[in-house]
């Protein structure tokens, strides 16, 4: 019975998720043994409800979580890695345990919306830019802020969705592997693909790399 396992660290589709639902990830983890799982999205805490009660109907108990994400420029400029490795000054911090309901002062919580806010509208730009460099690479993908939010984000939208609606639509024009892997390098500038196509997680974080950080 104990130690009971652990995962106190996953992220939902309300926030961006390698899971398409909440209930596929209580599942995934009561598969492994899973006892006690926390939910960790990025800036919102809008998935707890679901949260909560898929864990009540597996038997597992449900540790409420919230990521946020800090920027020194200072730290940035001096090239100071905080805790992720591939980006400078930027500093990931969690708040463990918070309550449901959440209750946030007026003050706070509109911190958080506004977080979200400027989060939807630097990926929209992001998208406007991406749309730009695919007409000059002579790539068919036309991305579309609304098919983005509808299909793969909740209420936030994060570059992460955007690679990976990046990834799908490669995927649709594709024919076979040799036009794939062509369109793929033209996305890239000229680069070629390091990562195989079957590795989803892998090829979505090179685009990030290649394309949408660029």
């Amino acid at each position: 019975m104990f130690p009971m396992k652990v995962n106190n660290h996953i992220h939902t589709p309300y926030s961006f998720s390698a899971f398409d639902t909440v209930t596929q990830a209580v599942r995934l983890a009561v598969a492994e043994d899973i006892r006690i799982l926390g939910i960790n999205d990025f800036y919102v805490t809008d998935g707890y409800k679901e949260f909560i009660e898929e864990c009540i109907d597996h038997g597992m108990f449900p540790l409420l979580n919230i990521e946020l994400i800090g920027i020194s420029k200072e730290d940035q400029t001096a090239g100071i890695r905080v805790n992720d490795p591939s980006n400078p000054g930027r500093t990931y911090i969690s708040g463990k345990g918070l309550q449901y309901p959440v209750e946030l002062d007026e003050t706070q919580a509109a911190k958080l919306r506004k977080i979200v806010k400027e989060s939807n509208l630097q990926v929209e730009k992001m998208v406007a830019l991406a749309n730009e460099w695919f007409r000059k690479q002579e790539v068919e993908i036309v991305l579309d802020v609304h098919e983005i939010m509808d299909k793969l984000a909740v209420n936030l939208l994060r570059e992460r969705h955007v690679a990976k609606m990046v990834r799908l639509k490669l995927e649709g024009i594709s024919a076979d592997e040799k036009e794939y892997n062509e369109t793929l390098s033209r996305i890239y500038g000229g680069k070629t693909a390091t990562k195989a196509r079957e590795d989803i997680a892998g090829t979505e974080d090179e685009l990030r790399s290649n394309l949408l950080m660029a």
